[in-house]
């Protein structure tokens, strides 16, 4: 059987779609509450996404799907 080990540290979880125009992001905040939102493939909301994430003041672990290439400048930032 493998070891479970505790984590107390707050984190914040994103899970993240990502499709030609449009990502679908899934954070789970600290507390335990979900929000889903769509994110377009554009600088701009990539900025919105980041600050937001940064906004949370914790550690934030994210995943996404790679899909062609149009990961690559979202898994840039």
């Amino acid at each position: 059987m493998t070891a479970q080990r505790e984590c107390s540290e707050e984190v914040v979880r994103v899970a993240i779609d990502v499709a030609k125009a449009w990502n679908v992001v899934l954070m789970e905040t600290a507390a335990g509450k979900r929000q889903r939102f769509r994110v377009a493939n554009s600088r701009s909301d990539h900025d919105r996404l980041v600050q937001l994430l940064k906004d949370q003041n914790v550690r934030c672990q994210i995943a996404l799907e790679p899909t062609g290439n149009y990961h690559r400048p979202l898994a840039a930032r």
